[in-house]
């Protein structure tokens, strides 16, 4: 059916419902004429319109369930279809009813699944449909989607169609029930995403993505199931005879995108917002909002327009991250996890919060372009790439960047912790090496100036003595140089030694003794060991060998503690002799 044929069967499926049910015979002669293919497809409208009811009468969450509630009519299914031996049932939903079988023809023994039309659907639409199911299952073979393997008619003419036996568990119970961790979660929604992405490019869309038809085997692989309400994008296909209602498809609600809710046309972003559905209870472990007994206009009001929740942030509600549940000790999603709720919260802050909410876009047009798309932004989470919700961050891109490379970051702070000392060793003892060639010429500049300054006491062209000049060097440095400033110890001592080198042991034991109880007030003890040698000295030429004594071995314990190379010129040879025969 071309859409110009659908819009001409919607127009007159919609007259006839005002009329009396007595004049739509009338009505249908005239406007339809001698097309008996568009009759009969507004007869088919009619009737199932009659079958269901009034639709603005009834909740139309009730009405798209109403289905699974009926009470079937007619006799048990068989016991044997084809080759294959009917078990127990394994599940039904709106059109079909699912059954583990085994064959018994002897051909080969294998455990299968077969869904079979259910009873009481009678008519050309409910087969074509079914039959739909099956041309479509035949289009995709891919490891993470249950594959056809059979099918046929039953004896009362009932299609049915032989699917590969899925031995597994719901995808939400799986992971649960093991405890996995989210980033275990996430490997397997990815496997999920390419099987959709596979459906895609064969032209299927899905239209029917929610946990109970995503198990997972016991080795820990994702199948997808059900298509029976899938769509064939190909623009050959005559996908649109089996639709029964106007405006609304057939769907879930609690997985069904806006634009499913709203009746207008799906596509493959369709899929990609019931993947997002998906994924939110797969992280957090609630929906990100309840539509399960909503009118049709709360219904459409809550999907199409009430921006969910970021999944971290449903921790507002304290009950889905509570540890265990309130009513009893059954671990709650964060345990299921293997976090506390506040971990699992900032788990789930930043990346994951906004891919979901990409996912879950409202307008199709800003949700993911594919599932592939999808899966690619969780792949590059996992890895630790940027995703594209936030790509356009700069910071964003740099701490994940960082987050990425972390021992290549340490070893590098590490190595630039290691320079920096380096290099700040280096300035300190090029800074100490300055510090004591500005020392050194400041001292001697200072002792040219002594030795250059005129005498007026003195007539013009009279010598003045070496011992003249000590003394009036001595007399300069001790009033311009304050005690607390390093140049006036070393000065000092190069007073004290050139007074010891003109045979004044007297005043060299005055200036040395000054310039040692400024070293150690300044705590340079190298500096103080020099000058206690040379005190010592002075102090064996001035008689006074106790005190030489005491200070030969100061100098002595000064360089034992800060000097390892062994044996050190500690003091003059002829001052030990001396001090030891006294």
């Amino acid at each position: 059916m071309s859409p110009e044929q659908w819009r001409r069967v919607r127009d007159l499926f919609e007259e006839a419902l005002d009329l009396p049910q007595a004049e739509r015979a009338a009505f249908l002669d005239r406007e339809c004429g001698e097309d008996g293919f568009l009759r009969g497809e507004v007869e088919s409208l009619l009737a199932s319109h009659e079958e269901v009811g009034t639709r603005f009468e009834r909740p139309m969450v009730d009405l798209l369930r109403q289905t699974e509630s009926d009470t079937d009519s007619g006799p048990r299914p068989p016991r044997r279809l084809g080759p294959y031996e009917i078990d127990q049932p394994l599940g039904e939903g709106g059109m079909g009813v699912v059954y583990a079988a085994r064959r018994v023809d002897g051909a080969f023994d294998r455990r299968v699944a077969v869904k079979i039309l259910r009873q009481g659907l009678h008519g050309a639409e409910a087969v074509r449909r079914f039959e739909w199911e099956r041309r479509i299952l035949a289009l995709l073979e891919h490891p993470n989607i249950a594959r056809l393997m059979d099918g046929g008619s039953a004896d009362d003419g009932r299609p049915y169609l032989v699917m590969e036996y899925v031995e597994g568990e719901p995808l939400l119970q799986y992971c649960d029930r093991r405890c996995l961790s989210i980033e275990d979660r996430l490997r397997l929604f990815i496997d999920i995403c390419d099987a959709v992405q596979f459906a895609h490019q064969n032209l299927v869309i899905h239209r029917d993505l929610k946990p109970s038809n995503l198990l997972v085997t016991a080795d820990g692989r994702p199948k997808l199931l059900d298509f029976g309400i899938a769509k064939i994008l190909a623009p050959e296909s005559d996908h649109t005879a089996w639709v029964t209602q106007t405006g609304l498809g057939p769907m879930t609600p609690d997985f069904a995108s806006p634009e499913q809710i709203r009746g207008r046309p799906v596509t493959t972003a369709t899929d990609v917002y019931s993947l997002g559905l998906v994924l939110y209870r797969l992280l957090c472990g609630v929906a990100p909002y309840e539509v399960d007994s909503r009118r049709l206009d709360e219904m459409v009001r809550v999907v199409c327009e009430e921006i969910p929740p970021a999944p971290s942030e449903r921790r507002r509600d304290p009950a889905p991250y509570a540890v265990t549940s309130a009513e009893t000790s059954a671990p709650g999603p964060a345990q299921e996890r293997g976090l506390d709720p506040a971990r699992l919260q900032r788990r789930l802050r930043g990346d994951l919060d906004a891919v979901v909410l990409q996912a879950l876009a409202k307008d199709p047009e800003q949700r993911y372009g594919s599932p592939e798309a999808l899966a690619k932004d969780l792949r590059r989470h996992l890895l630790g790439y940027p995703v594209g919700p936030r790509s356009a961050d700069w910071t964003y891109r740099l701490g994940k960047m960082l987050s990425r490379r972390r021992r290549w970051v340490a070893a590098g702070l590490v190595a630039a912790i290691a320079l920096s000392l380096l290099f700040a060793g280096i300035l300190s003892q090029r800074r100490a090496m300055l510090q004591e060639q500005r020392l050194t010429a400041e001292v001697s500049q200072l002792m040219a100036e002594v030795f250059t300054l005129p005498d007026p006491d003195r007539s013009r062209g009279e010598q003045i003595t070496a011992r003249e000049l000590l003394d009036r060097s001595a007399a300069v440095g001790a009033s311009n140089l304050p005690d607390d400033s390093p140049m006036k110890a070393r000065y000092l001592t190069l007073v004290g030694s050139t007074y010891a080198g003109l045979g004044l042991a007297k005043e060299a034991v005055d200036h040395l003794s000054r310039a040692t109880e400024l070293y150690r007030s300044a705590d340079e003890p190298l500096l103080l060991a020099d000058a206690s040698s040379r005190l010592a000295r002075a102090l064996l030429k001035s008689g006074e060998l106790e005190a030489a004594r005491d200070a030969c071995m100061e100098s002595l314990d000064i360089r034992r503690r800060h000097l390892r190379s062994w044996p050190l010129r500690l003091a003059a040879p002829e001052s030990r002799d001396r001090i030891d025969a006294a």
